[in-house]
């Protein structure tokens, strides 16, 4: 049993007196390991607004991502450099046209999926996406989370489509 579980299940009608330190508190021996992964801090934002890929720069296979407007932009400051984000993001979209439609998660400029992001869709419908990420800033300075999106071969790309919610919830997770 992991000594997280024994502590939760520690009955303190039955303390035995032999596992108390001079002072009748439970020595911190017997807490060792026990601690991380704390949530520090919770930043949500939610887009409910549709957003359509129509900029040039949007469009073509070294089109770029664009956040195109989306308010599925969120700023976190890590407490430490050795945190960790935990990054949930989730939306709708819609190819109006054929061709690709990518998404990804990005921190500040840096794309966190690879050149076709953490979703490649090819099919003329609603279809609903999301994507967890676990991030390793290894900095204390202020971050910008955020969801981006592009397509190719001029295939018009809506987020958030008819009005439905996009979401973007980052954690700082303590190590």
């Amino acid at each position: 049993m992991t000594k997280a579980r024994t502590l939760a299940d520690f009955n303190t009608t039955n303390i035995n007196p032999a596992n108390l330190d001079a002072t009748g508190t439970i020595p911190s021996a017997l807490l060792a390991g026990v601690g991380g992964g704390k949530v520090l801090q919770v930043v949500q934002v939610t887009d409910s607004t549709t957003r359509t890929n129509v900029q040039a720069s949007d469009v073509g296979n070294n089109g770029a991502y664009s956040k195109n407007g989306t308010s599925l932009v969120a700023n976190i400051t890590p407490s430490s450099t050795t945190s960790k984000i935990l990054i949930i993001a989730s939306s709708t979209i819609y190819k109006r046209t054929s061709g690709e439609m990518y998404l990804s998660l990005f921190k500040d400029t840096t794309n966190l999926g690879n050149s076709k992001g953490f979703g490649y869709f090819n099919a003329l419908k609603v279809l609903p996406w999301s994507k967890s990420h676990l991030d390793s800033p290894n900095t204390t300075s202020q971050l910008e989370y955020s969801v981006q999106f592009k397509s190719v071969n001029t295939t018009e790309a809506v987020l958030n489509y008819d009005g439905n919610e996009g979401r973007l919830i980052l954690m700082e997770i303590a190590a």
